[in-house]
């Protein structure tokens, strides 16, 4: 049995992986929450391994699966204050499981570990050096899907792409421009805001808008609200909605309009990553579950004929990846599954084998 905690205030959704099923249990965050928690694991003689997420690994992860030992919770403490309640919350799941829990082997799964090795000059912000110096810069997040999705680029596309754009597809879309292994640029920043518009946040924009917000009366809590919870597709809809909403409403023109404005986005972020990345032999689509995004995928891959895209007639899937692409394109487009408990609980099996090798 592998467990698998992630914290998202107001509750932590704890995922048990057991038997080739995965069964999620929420977990309010109250007092008695590690009571709450013993009571849904059960009987812990069956427990292999245990893994909480940390959603802001800060400067003190450069790893996206790490190994908790005694040290690792000072590492949290050091990241807490660039995402204070959710790292709180990893750190003392994290504490509370191993503690509990001894003579198993414990990780945490960091979201930002994998950009921690992006180039200077794409991870500095043009402001005085006083505050960068105190960690202000961009950090990106959803390492783990970009990552996977890199892994997936390698062991489903012959020759092996060595310069890959990730795309994350859902209610937080994201980019991720990787060359051999390694992240060189992505559309996330200080904090998710930063981007491509989400369901609910407003992506990038001119940070003057928010002088003009103060000087309007408003009050800079309700500026962060509004922008990270009252914007993006919510706003310009002017009503809830998602990412899947946006998809299965291709013909009603108000969610069309906010797709073009997805849809440019994203192009401009992929022109922007292959001149970066000197071409791009490869676009590695995920989402969960990536048939809801092909008609907007194609879409995408028609306007980006100029890369060398040369889309098949039908999409086909071989060994669970989608092909989307002709053999003879110049960049070729794929589509995984992101089905993130499953495969977050599967590497954690890989990593606990490893181990056991050792």
């Amino acid at each position: 049995m592998i467990l698998l905690f992630d914290p998202d205030p107001p509750i932590v959704r704890i995922y048990i992986g057991s038997n080739n099923s995965i069964q999620q249990y929420d977990c309010e965050m109250t007092s008695d929450w590690a009571a709450q928690a013993r009571n849904i694991i059960g009987n812990v003689e069956h427990v292999r391994g245990a893994a909480t997420l940390l959603y802001h690994g800060g400067n003190s992860f450069q790893n996206s699966i790490t190994p908790v030992t005694s040290e690792t919770f000072e590492k949290i403490n050091a990241a807490q204050k660039w995402l204070p309640e959710s790292n709180e919350w990893s750190k003392r799941i994290a504490r509370e499981m191993y503690r509990c829990l001894p003579g198993i082997p414990h990780f945490i799964l960091c979201e930002s570990a994998f950009f921690s090795q992006m180039p200077a000059e794409a991870a500095t912000y043009a402001i005085p050096f006083s505050i960068t110096q105190g960690g202000i810069k961009r950090y990106g997040s959803s390492g783990l899907c970009h990552q996977w999705a890199w892994e997936k680029s390698q062991t489903s596309l012959s020759p092996a792409p060595r310069k890959v754009i990730s795309a994350q597809m859902g209610n937080k879309t994201s980019l991720a421009a990787i060359k051999d292994g390694q992240a060189v640029e992505t559309t996330i920043g200080f904090t998710p805001v930063e981007g491509i518009l989400s369901s609910m946040a407003c992506g990038d924009i001119d940070p003057t808008i928010i002088f003009h917000l103060t000087a309007s009366g408003a009050e800079m809590r309700e500026i962060n609200y509004l922008l990270s919870r009252e914007s993006g597709f919510a706003a310009l809809l002017g009503e809830s909605c998602s990412y899947r909403d946006l998809m299965n409403n291709k013909d009603e023109p108000r969610y069309s309009f906010i797709r073009k404005i997805l849809g440019y986005q994203m192009i401009k972020y992929i022109g922007a990553f292959t001149s970066i990345l000197g071409g791009v032999d490869a676009i590695a689509f995920s989402g969960d579950p990536i048939s809801e995004s092909f008609l907007f995928i194609r879409d995408l891959c028609k306007e980006m004929e100029f890369l060398g895209i040369h889309l098949l007639a039908e999409n086909y899937e071989q060994s669970g990846v989608w092909r989307m692409t002709e053999d003879n394109s110049l960049a070729r487009a794929i589509g995984v599954d992101y089905a993130r408990p499953q495969i977050l609980i599967e590497q954690i099996k890989q990593n606990i084998t490893g181990d056991e090798k050792k």
